[in-house]
């Protein structure tokens, strides 16, 4: 039975991103946790995890993995948000590269790539902006050490010995973790479903209703 989520965000953010959800799974009865991503390890290690789900955002789901890779405790399911087996490299070469000449700069080209093009011509996109700023890590070391970290990691060989439950949610416009990242995660998966939105990167905050709605139905279904 599921009675613990932890939330984990995202390159550059902190928890707070997930804050909509956590305030939707508390009401439906969830113990809620925005975990940031310093202090997964230590979660990991000194908690129970067989009543647990993690909903990792991206680099969360790559963090969650690669600290799974080496613990005893595992949870029951994890939900991957624009998750995928590796980040793209030469994406992630650019964001390197700009990251070390403006951090400034790089930052603000990453923002313009979480969203499509309908989401940043819809009504709300000053909000979402504002809550973007709000939830934003400030630390240059920190986030250049992450996407080395994303450089430098290899989870194949790992997945093919993965066998938790898996829901994976993707969005059909995201360019930074592409939907064919995730169709080629799924078969490497064997209990994983998947769920496309009509979103970009960032679908819990772009599409949170749809969002909240088939997780929650997901929850439920491994009570």
């Amino acid at each position: 039975m599921v009675k613990t989520i932890v939330f984990l965000p995202g390159w550059s953010f902190k928890a707070q991103i997930w804050a909509g959800q956590e305030k939707y799974f508390s009401e439906l009865g969830f113990r809620t946790i925005l975990c940031e991503l310093e202090e997964l390890d230590g979660y990991i290690k000194s908690t129970r995890l067989e009543e647990t789900v993690f909903i990792a955002w991206s680099l969360g789901w790559f963090r969650l993995l690669d600290v799974l890779k080496s613990s005893f405790s595992l949870p029951c399911a994890i939900v991957g948000v624009s998750a995928a087996i590796k980040f793209k490299k030469s994406l992630l070469r650019l964001m390197i590269q700009e990251f070390k000449k403006d951090h400034r700069k790089a930052l603000s080209d990453f923002d313009s790539w979480l969203f499509s093009p309908e989401e940043k011509d819809s009504s709300g996109f000053g909000i979402l902006n504002g809550l973007i700023a709000q939830s934003r890590i400030n630390d240059k070391e920190r986030l250049l050490r992450d996407l080395l970290f994303l450089k430098a990691l290899d989870l194949e060989g790992f997945l093919t010995t993965f066998r938790l439950p898996v829901f994976l949610v993707s969005g059909n416009k995201d360019i930074i973790c592409p939907i064919d990242e995730a169709m080629h995660l799924k078969p490497v998966l064997p209990d994983s479903q998947i769920k496309v939105m009509e979103a970009g990167h960032i679908p819990f905050l772009t599409s949170s209703a749809e969002f909240n709605h088939c997780i929650g139905s997901y929850l439920l279904s491994l009570r």
